[in-house]
């Protein structure tokens, strides 16, 4: 994911874009929110200390946003810190004058000739301002005055970069805990919340709406009893933007919750069958575990009961992405061994497995990987037709792969994997015919938050007589994401490019990173990538086509059924 950010910055510079200013989403005819404008759907009927919280977290992070910070000393999370516990406990009259006295920290902005107008504001809705229950006509005048007259000006919690990626400035650290102290808690789910409500560009395509997300996650953040449902919290919350990009990073979950130890084997899930797919290392091959055994039980709790779990806290793209993501998880353990409950052939086995922690695995795939980006590893079929396997190619090798490649009528690019080095823009150079235009996207404005802007991507390629003038055959499945489903999209222009496979993971474009307190790190989709007809690519993947779906007896086989039709398609060509 963070390669993908440095494959941004490096297209940039043979771009000719100064600076992210583009034309502003109109959110009742554009076509990249399906949803249109963002409503929130939050019921906050009754004067309850959570909706105190409620309202006042929504405040903090507007004035956070819309606030002039040259015209005040506060420190904005000391103010808060300071507050956020007391509030709760204030009748209506000192809520109010509370709040009030919150805005009136800030200079009152200049009366705008062209005022801004909240229709335009895709990410937003303001409609919170006039609460009666909460705010009087004093407030809600006053924070509808600073809205439409906030002058576009330095932002000092954000900085936007020439291509829209946004960077989170003086945030304070708080990493003294795994478990920090409840108004430090509370702090972590502010800032994120109103990140996410002012900047997430798929915010609108969320399955869940975001302002009645605050208010579950409030008493969450608040009551969580240690590390462990903290922790959790976090996990669950970042979930719930449903990106494949958003899992979270925490020390503490991994050797404490999760665990650290797996086996060698990994698994897919299809309609509610766990089945063992492939082994991580083949050569520690025990025999205990087969290719094709149905996984029944871990540690005698039912697997898919174990899946579901992790569901409630886990959440995907899209249902493919979504086992993906979690499907390693179930097999995880804080202890060395495991015991699996396995159909095999009809009948249930036990077995009693060693696991090795994580990262044992991933050297050793990774040094396998390197020994192979050294070689060409193209591998020849019938029909003057080359497979290529982008998991093995790198800048050592791609260039002796790819001219080999060239004698061939047909040529298969696996990408159901994440590009190594600059392989995606040597790749787009040895397959587009000319320099072209492959996608738009979209940036959330800092100097306008809520406003969403689109603009025509970048020109990539170069009129290229040589690039490779063969049939391409692109495979995909949920393991192609970020960068891979980019690059996909770029083959795409040229028109002998076909795309075969399952949907992708649905998590485009580059990352942010976010800190959560309690050395919890995450991150979540910073820009919106889209087809230039404006088809979004978020959730949905890329498109493809021809759709083959892997299935349960074809992994029992041993087969990729993927490749196997990309392979039918080219005979019967």
């Amino acid at each position: 994911m963070k390669k993908f950010y440095l494959l941004l910055s490096a297209i940039l510079l043979t771009s000719c874009f100064d600076k992210p200013l583009a034309q502003s989403v109109n959110p009742e005819t554009d076509k990249v929110f399906l949803n249109g404008k963002y409503k929130s759907t939050a019921q906050v009927n009754e004067f309850t200390e959570t909706g105190k919280q409620y309202y006042f977290i929504k405040v903090w992070g507007f004035l956070k946003y819309y606030g002039n910070f040259n015209g005040t000393d506060t420190d904005w999370d000391d103010y808060f810190l300071k507050n956020i516990g007391r509030v709760g406990s204030m009748d209506k009259m000192e809520y109010q004058n509370f709040i009030k006295g919150t805005i009136s920290l800030f200079p009152k902005p200049e009366k705008k000739t062209i005022q801004n107008n909240e229709k335009d504001y895709c990410l937003i809705d303001n409609a919170w301002f006039g609460n009666k229950k909460y705010f009087n006509k004093d407030i809600a005048k006053s924070l509808s005055f600073l809205f439409i007259n906030h002058d576009a000006a330095d932002n000092e919690f954000a900085e936007q970069n020439r291509i829209g990626t946004i960077n989170f400035t003086n945030e304070k650290k708080y990493n003294d805990s795994n478990y920090p102290e409840k108004n430090i808690r509370l702090l972590g789910l502010s800032r994120y919340w109103n990140i996410i409500n002012y900047f997430y560009v798929y915010k609108n395509d969320m399955s869940e709406n975001w302002d009645e997300l605050l208010l579950y996650f409030i008493p969450k953040f608040s009551h969580a009893e240690n590390a462990r449902q903290y922790s959790l919290a976090v996990q669950e919350l970042s979930s719930k933007l449903y990106d494949c990009h958003s899992m979270i990073r925490s020390q503490y979950l991994d050797r404490e919750v999760y665990g650290r130890y797996v086996p060698n084997f990994r698994v897919m899930m299809i309609d509610s069958t766990i089945m063992v797919k492939s082994l991580r290392v083949p050569k520690w091959d025990d025999g205990k575990v087969k290719i094709g055994d149905i996984i029944v039980k871990i540690e005698g709790k039912n697997a898919i009961e174990k899946y579901r779990e992790f569901n409630t806290i886990m959440k995907g793209a899209n249902p493919l992405s979504e086992q993906r993501i979690i499907c390693p998880y179930v097999l995880s353990s804080v202890k060395s061994t495991m015991v699996y409950t396995l159909l095999r052939k009809g009948k249930e086995i036990e077995v009693v497995v060693d696991l090795k922690d994580y990262s044992t695995f991933s050297s050793e795939e990774k040094r396998i990987k390197n020994e192979y980006q050294e070689e060409i590893i193209i591998k020849d079929y019938p029909d003057s037709t080359a497979y290529i396997n982008l998991d093995y190619i790198s800048n050592s090798n791609f260039e002796e792969n790819f001219d080999a490649a060239r004698k061939y009528k047909n040529l298969i690019i696996d990408i159901r994997n994440y590009p190594h080095g600059q392989t995606t823009l040597n790749l787009i150079s040895y397959i587009m015919p000319k320099q072209d235009v492959f996608f738009m996207n979209t940036y959330a404005d800092v100097t306008s938050p809520g406003l969403l802007r689109k603009k025509i991507g970048y020109m990539l390629g170069s009129n290229n007589n040589s690039h490779y003038k063969g049939n391409v055959y692109v495979l995909v499945s949920e393991a192609t994401q970020s960068e891979a489903e980019f690059l996909v999209m770029a083959l795409q222009r040229n028109n002998k490019v076909k795309v075969v496979g399952s949907q992708s993971a649905g998590s485009d474009g580059n990352v942010q990173p976010f800190h959560f307190p309690g050395k919890i790190e995450t991150v979540f989709t910073g820009l919106g990538i889209y087809y230039p007809d404006e088809t979004s690519t978020q959730r949905r993947g890329i498109k493809i086509d021809v759709n083959v779906n892997q299935t349960l007896s074809g992994i029992a086989k041993g087969n990729d059924e993927i490749l196997e039709k990309a392979l039918s398609i080219i005979h019967k060509n």
